[in-house]
């Protein structure tokens, strides 16, 4: 391997937003303790996506496994990869996240979300490609 990653922990942004708006409405107890409840499946879910999710690049090829039940992977060859494109938005540029797009021959798109330091990992990417 020549370069691998995780996903960033920002992936966790949805759950912890739904767990602020369960503070503040901790005077529902019963809609409270439902968002707790709802809070407390998507976090797990998440870990568990967290955990499982591999980036990975070699000296041959760019590979993605993302998730355990619902599993998505991507395997692109290096001699296939036409350009590599980075997008962060301003909070993804604040905490260090982005996705990195790879396109291979005839126009096929590959997307790594939630990828930390993805301007990184495409110069990485960059390094090792076939001149």
């Amino acid at each position: 391997m020549v370069a691998t990653s995780k996903l960033h922990w920002m992936l966790f942004s949805g759950p912890a937003t739904l767990a602020l708006l369960a503070l503040f409405l901790s005077s529902e107890p019963d809609f409270a303790a439902t968002l707790w409840a709802i809070v407390a499946v998507w976090t797990l879910l998440k870990a568990i996506t967290y955990g499982t999710s591999e980036i990975g690049l070699t000296d041959r090829r760019v590979l993605a496994k993302v998730g355990l039940i619902r599993r998505s992977t991507m395997e692109l060859m290096l001699n296939k990869v036409e350009s590599i494109q980075v997008r962060q938005g301003i909070t993804g540029r604040l905490l260090g996240y982005g996705h990195l797009v790879i396109i291979g021959t005839g126009g096929t798109r590959s997307v790594i979300k939630n990828m930390p330091s993805p301007e990184a990992f495409a110069q990485k990417v960059r390094a090792v490609l076939p001149t």
